[in-house]
């Protein structure tokens, strides 16, 4: 009957329709999905090249900071030498905490020995402000240029990360 044949035509069309419609949601689940992974990619490059910058800017201060602490201790003067000693010690603390999963381990390992260091030469101030033992500023002087070595190789590396870790947060 005519009844029947406009009844079939109508649930042909209307599957037609849901075919189309489901085919349409999927591609737009796809693409949403597929923007939602690069909208994720940007975020964590953008983090990584903030992470970076700061990194960058930190290890310049702390540079110029272990400069400063040579020049006081070579002028003898133990009270801003301290307050140095503070500034730096707290700039690579930070340092570590910024950048711990991202450096390679040799890296971690001397940022966490030049934390040691400075709290050496912190003690060794402290006591010699005391007087009860006298302060040996060459001595000093070496370890401080050995950080300075370590922050200016580490300033000077391509990305201040390790290789392996930057191409996987690349890849994330």
């Amino acid at each position: 009957s005519e009844a029947d044949v406009i009844n079939t035509t109508l649930a042909a069309s209307g599957l037609v329709v849901a075919i189309v419609g489901l085919a349409a949601v999927y591609w737009q689940t796809r693409r949403t999905a597929n923007i939602a992974r690069a909208a994720r990619r940007a975020a964590v490059a953008a983090r990584a090249t903030i992470v970076q910058r700061v990194t960058a800017a930190d290890l310049g201060s702390t540079r110029m900071a272990l400069r400063a602490l040579r020049g006081e201790l070579r002028s003898g003067d133990v009270e801003y030498a301290l307050i140095s000693c503070d500034l730096i010690r707290e700039s690579l603390v930070a340092l570590h905490a910024r950048n711990a999963g991202q450096i390679s381990e040799e890296r971690r390992d001397a940022l966490a020995d030049a934390v040691a260091t400075v709290r050496s030469i912190q003690q060794e101030l402290e006591q010699a402000r005391a007087g009860s033992e006298p302060f040996d500023a060459g001595e000093v002087s070496s370890m401080i240029a050995d950080m300075i070595d370590f922050v200016v190789d580490w300033q000077e590396s391509p990305l201040s990360l390790d290789e392996e870790r930057a191409d996987d947060q690349r890849d994330a």
